[in-house]
């Protein structure tokens, strides 16, 4: 805040100096500090200013376009987090991964409604991305979040196979983030919970139990 006084007067209310400083306290607020209503704020005063300086300001407008697009859809406004989303893949027509994102992004929207089925077109999507470009820790959550998708259409082996497929890439990574196994792991005993088999269940949510205390200790939120 210090600095954001400081920038108006040296640069101007209206320089970009400014709207990255709205941009920053933005993320502090949505990212560590949960204030939503203050973020929100702070990402509608950075916005006018990082579209008036495109292209140069593109990836500062993209964040965003993400943060609001994810607090709406905290909020349940869906066709608010929709348009969002649009407009955050609107900026990346030319990146694929970016590209790839965008679709995960609308596809998290479609998921918080119920709508597995359009999630899981938009998960496919960015999949056949990822894969094109080598991007694998990405893959890894992608193929765990469309067995996600998968469970809730209720076709199982589908959304086992997806989490095969998880499981195998994350096997060939040179370094292994507990995270990744966790997830996998963990979206196994969902699986299986689903389907009524609780003894599978409880024997994947374990094993990432174990992983979790193990990583990050006794007391971290995971």
């Amino acid at each position: 805040i210090e600095a954001l006084e400081i920038r108006k007067e040296v640069y101007g209310k209206d320089s970009r100096e400014v709207g990255d400083s709205y941009l920053w306290l933005a993320i502090l607020h949505k990212w560590e500090l949960q204030r939503k209503d203050l973020a929100k704020l702070y990402y509608l005063k950075a916005l006018p200013l990082q579209m008036k300086y495109m292209p140069a300001s593109r990836y500062s407008l993209g964040s965003i376009y993400y943060g609001l697009a994810i607090i709406a859809q905290e909020n349940f406004e869906f066709d608010e987090a929709e348009a969002y989303a649009n407009q955050y893949s609107s900026l990346y027509r030319d990146l694929p991964y970016e590209q790839a994102a965008a679709n995960q992004l609308k596809a998290n929207i479609y998921w918080s409604q119920g709508d597995y089925e359009k999630s899981s077109q938009l998960r496919r999507q960015s999949i056949k991305i990822l894969e094109a470009s080598g991007f694998k820790e990405d893959l890894i959550i992608e193929y765990s979040n469309l067995s996600s998708d998968l469970n809730g259409l209720k076709r199982f082996r589908e959304s086992k196979g997806a989490l095969k497929k998880a499981l195998d890439i994350f096997r060939t990574l040179a370094t292994q983030n507990p995270f990744y196994s966790k997830s996998i792991y963990q979206n196994l005993g969902d699986l299986y919970r689903t389907m009524g088999d609780y003894d599978s269940a409880e024997f994947y949510f374990n094993e990432a139990l174990r992983i979790t205390l193990n990583a990050y200790g006794k007391h971290n939120e995971e």
